[in-house]
């Protein structure tokens, strides 16, 4: 199976400076990630799971 791809879209006229966006994209991701799964979650705030942003 190839590489899985979670595609977000800022749907709101203003956005937040890009760095700021994907500070809060991440924290919200492990929000909803520790909801169903904290090894998951811990994983991916130590960086074990790979996040790549194109903005």
């Amino acid at each position: 199976m190839g590489t899985k791809h979670r595609v977000i879209i800022h749907g709101r006229d203003k956005k937040p400076r890009c760095d700021e966006m994907l500070r809060l994209i991440k924290k919200a991701l492990i929000a909803g990630l520790r909801r169903v799964n904290e090894e998951a979650a811990q994983k991916l705030e130590q960086e074990q799971i790979l996040l790549t942003f194109n903005g």
